[in-house]
């Protein structure tokens, strides 16, 4: 079972991809539709137009005149046509020239303009109450008596021709629907073999332990892939981190344990001890080691938070000059304490950089700290502030007077509890001050140690200005 963990899931990708189909294909079978049906009326009225004409022109031929009189013999196949739409009504009409009506129904509208010709023309009007469909049509006559164009004109209700066309629009429309039917099914199936990678996604991933972070191997559409190779790059930072976390635990389990232990060996012994000159000794190599123990505990939770922030927290716009001059404020005393001074030659650039400036600070403290313990008292600590132009950063080199570090020792300077050319100060030092400095370079921009002309270290930090540019 999965946790009840409150994910967003306000929709089914399933789902709406198939709502979106299903809207598609819902306008299609519409737009269909009205497509069968104005296809449908279109050929219905051909049909019947057809009808039409054949009874007005087997009706024209029947016009002719005897002794200078017109004469209309309305033929029984004209109105044998019109049966064949048995369950409509049919009217029709004859004009003579002078526009007397010869036989029919007198009251039939007529079309807007005189009928000219012999082809027929086609309008649609209101009659008796229902909707009729008229043809006109005209035969020119030339006799002595009679001399103009004769108007043949039918008319038929649409009872069988909406009956044909509904007949025409669904018999079209019927295999379209089985294809919207069949397009969805297959739709789904197609949706859901298409999800089917995620599945397995989905499975993998619940299956495995939680230390468990190799990347995924399954094989996915190419629309996928960007999602796998972030997961995998996700698995991947994660697997670092984790290995991260695993050796500064191992590594700090086994550095404190040390010097608790002897602390709590010395609190023993000084509870058995009776002589106040040797118990006033063990309660100062105690309260020694509770105060390296402390620092190293320091130390351990300054290395954690920077390892913590360089991937969580958003870099933003410091002035490292003001994070740097809090930094020498908080080392006054310390440097007081062995009549050191702190020099500064800080030729004014811009020193706006891009960053946190919480582990800006720690880098910092851990630099003017180091040089303050290692360097000789009485001596100077040299800083150094500029831009550099070539490479957009802003740089900081914090130079001491002490015993530097050999070459053959530089490279591993920066590992966690490596105590680099500190062989004469004994256990005082937690090995962890270059560590955090080079975390916080790993994301900022660069560290390094040279050798001071005269004797001495120079650390140099370069980050990463805001702009880009250097002064």
């Amino acid at each position: 079972m999965w946790p009840n963990w409150k994910i967003k899931s306000d929709y089914s990708l399933r789902r709406r991809l198939m709502l979106i189909i299903l809207a598609a294909v819902v306008v299609a079978t519409v737009a269909l539709f009205f497509a069968a049906r104005q296809y449908g009326l279109r050929a219905a009225d051909e049909a019947f137009d057809r009808i039409l004409t054949a009874s007005a022109l087997a009706i024209a031929d029947q016009v002719y005149t005897t002794d200078d009189q017109l004469v209309v013999d309305i033929p029984y196949s004209s109105l044998e046509i019109l049966s064949l739409a048995p369950r409509d009504r049919a009217f029709y009409r004859v004009i003579s020239p002078t526009g007397e009506t010869l036989t029919g129904y007198e009251d039939l509208p007529l079309p807007a303009t005189p009928v000219t010709s012999t082809e027929p023309t086609y309008f649609d009007a209101e009659y008796r109450g229902e909707t009729m469909r008229f043809v006109v049509l005209g035969r020119f006559l030339a006799e002595p008596g009679v001399q103009g164009w004769a108007v043949v004109q039918v008319g038929q209700s649409r009872i069988e021709r909406g009956e044909l066309a509904r007949e025409i629009t669904f018999g079209a429309l019927t295999p379209i629907l089985l294809f919207m039917i069949l397009a969805l099914l297959f739709s789904w199936f197609g949706i859901k073999l298409a999800l089917k990678p995620l599945a397995s996604i989905e499975r993998d991933l619940a299956k495995r332990s939680p230390t468990e972070l190799k990347p995924l191997k399954t094989a996915v559409p190419r629309e996928v892939r960007p999602f796998v190779v972030a997961i995998n790059h996700f698995l991947e930072r994660l697997e670092d981190s984790f290995d991260q976390m695993q050796t500064f635990i191992a590594g700090a389990a086994h550095q404190i344990r040390t010097p608790l232990s002897s602390l709590r060996a010395q609190i023993e012994l000084a509870t058995d001890e009776k002589d106040p000159e040797a118990l006033r000794d063990m309660l100062a190599k105690a309260q020694r080691n509770a105060t390296l123990t402390s620092r190293l505990t320091n130390q351990l939770l300054s290395h954690a938070m920077v390892l913590h922030r360089a991937g969580a927290v958003p870099q933003q716009q410091v002035d490292l000059r003001d994070v740097l001059s809090r930094v020498l404020a908080e080392a006054e005393y310390s440097a007081q304490s062995r009549s050191i001074e702190f020099h500064i030659d800080d030729v004014g650039d811009d020193l706006t950089v891009s960053g946190d400036r919480v582990g800006l600070r720690e880098a910092l403290k851990n630099l003017i700290e180091n040089a303050v313990k290692f360097g000789p008292e009485g001596s100077t600590v040299d800083i150094s502030l500029r831009g550099n132009a070539k490479n957009g950063m802003a740089v900081v080199d914090i130079c001491d007077h002490g015993p530097g570090i050999p070459d053959d020792q530089k490279i591993n300077a920066f590992e966690r509890f490596r105590r680099a050319g500190r062989a004469d100060l004994g256990g005082e030092g937690s090995g962890l001050g270059l560590a955090i400095v080079q975390a916080v370079a790993d994301t900022h921009g660069a560290v390094s140690l040279l050798d001071r002309p005269g004797g001495g270290l120079i650390v140099r930090l370069e980050i990463h200005k805001a702009d880009g540019k250097g002064s």
